[in-house]
């Protein structure tokens, strides 16, 4: 019995491997899916702790049974010698008929003998039942057959084993049925990120091998993505409009700040891309993980006016439906601007430590949209947009030192009319009034992007109305 509880123990040990393999594969690849897989080991494991429990349990009681038969047995030869000699008799009757498959020998005591235990035919046969199909049904590791063979007499082995062979049969019929339920879920078929925004069954399909898509990776590394995505990222910018990016490497663009920085400071239209899920809905950061309902912005809207998600959340359940966005908005119903500026902070911000030490991205930390709403409002009020910061991380050095004039003469502009207030009318810094309003123009032949307000005023009737 003691091999039994044993066994627990390995294959507990075991489970616990198999569930750490499943949140490690959950999240590098899957990103907030998988769930299923997940439950179902914790759900196995919690039924094998609990047995184990009950083996621990039975073998204590066995201990204490064979203690006490042990003391029952030297009083009982303290007391009749002459009793012990029939039970040594019946024993011997008793071997020898069960050897035959004759019905076990019944002891009767003499007037002033000790009884002894007496078992029926009928009662050897259930025993010998058990025993066989605990053993048909339950493999026991090489290891342990050695241990379970020499405990065989005892009196509760057949029951555990037949217990626990039980179990295991449960477990692998609820693994079948839990696999057929789930199916093969559609975005690791395609090689992409698991979206999960139906929590329902999904049917199962084949994968089929398109002309343009790109094959599933298995057990790839990091640095194996990274040099893939080096490529991709560099084919999809020579023809954006023809070529896609690996739904793999999209998902791992999107889990950590340290992966490809250029795809969220190079355009638009990148940023974009690696914002699209593989079921084509452009999400922002924060919605790829949370808050997934079809409220405006869920709990956020009952405690502020300003949630930073304006349009209720609008995705494709499937490929095939095709929604179409709210203009200038995302699927999850946060501004596109905002959530391009969030990308881009997101990859770009770096902080150093105290001592200058240590240097660390925001990893996998988001900002919510309300917060990232009032960040860019406070961009906008030096009349800059995320198509300028695009410029700024481009290798275009006029485009650069155009919007570098651009934040200057805005803040020249705000100090000529706080001047003006103050009945003062004089040069500051040689530069004139409206001068953020000059360097657009002067430079904007030399950088395709439009640099009005994002407002919809010009500079210097915002520095006006200012």
């Amino acid at each position: 019995m003691r091999k039994v509880a044993a066994e627990f123990d390995w294959k507990i040990a075991e489970k616990k491997a198999e569930i750490k393999e499943i949140v490690k594969k959950r999240g590098k690849i899957q990103r907030g899916g998988g769930v299923g897989p997940l439950i179902t080991a914790q759900s196995e494991l919690t039924m094998l702790e609990k047995e184990q429990l009950h083996a621990k349990e039975r073998l204590q009681a066995a201990k204490r049974d064979d203690k006490n038969q042990q003391r029952n047995t030297r009083s009982i030869e303290g007391e009749h010698d002459e009793g012990n000699k029939t039970n040594k008799e019946c024993e011997a009757q008793e071997d020898t008929a069960g050897g035959a498959g004759e019905s076990v020998a019944k002891c009767e005591a003499a007037e002033g003998e000790v009884a002894v235990c007496e078992v029926t035919e009928q009662e050897q046969g259930e025993l010998e039942a058990q025993q066989k199909e605990g053993g048909e049904e339950h493999e026991v590791p090489a290891e342990g057959q050695d241990g379970l063979a020499e405990e065989e007499g005892s009196g509760g082995q057949a029951d555990l084993a037949a217990k626990l062979a039980k179990v295991e049969a449960e477990l692998k019929q609820m693994k079948k049925e839990s696999g057929k339920k789930r199916g093969r879920n559609e975005d690791l078929i395609d090689g992409g990120d698991d979206e999960d925004i139906d929590k329902g069954p999904k049917k199962k399909r084949k994968a089929r091998q398109k002309e343009g898509s790109h094959p599933p990776q298995k057990d790839e590394t990091s640095e194996e993505k990274e040099r893939r995505g080096q490529l991709e990222i560099k084919k999809f910018l020579q023809n954006p409009n023809g070529l896609t990016i690996d739904p793999v490497i999209r998902a791992h663009i999107r889990a950590s700040a340290d992966h490809f920085p250029e795809a969220a400071r190079t355009s638009r239209q990148l940023a974009l891309h690696c914002l699209t899920t593989n079921r084509e809905n452009i999400i922002c950061l924060f919605h790829q993980d949370n808050d997934k309902t079809d409220s405006i912005a869920s709990e956020m809207r009952l405690k502020y006016v300003i949630s930073g998600t304006p349009h209720v959340q609008q995705v494709n359940r499937l490929k095939v439906n095709q929604v179409e966005r709210v203009a200038n908005y995302l699927h999850c119903g946060c501004p596109e601007d905002t959530a391009l500026f969030d990308f881009y902070l997101w990859k770009c911000l770096r902080a150093t430590d105290a001592e200058g030490n240590n240097k660390e991205s925001l990893k996998d930390q988001v900002i919510p949209p309300r917060l990232r709403y009032f960040l860019y409002e406070a961009m906008q009020d030096f009349r800059i947009n995320i198509d300028m910061l695009y410029s700024y991380k481009s290798k275009n050095t006029e485009a650069q030192k155009t919007l570098l004039r651009q934040f200057i003469g805005c803040a020249v502009d705000k100090l000529h009319t706080l001047t003006e207030k103050d009945g003062e009318d004089k040069e500051v810094f040689g530069l004139e009034s409206g001068t953020s309003a000059s360097f657009a123009t002067h430079y904007s032949r030399h950088n395709p992007i439009s640099y009005s307000s994002p407002r919809g005023a010009t500079p210097s009737e915002s520095s006006e109305s200012d």
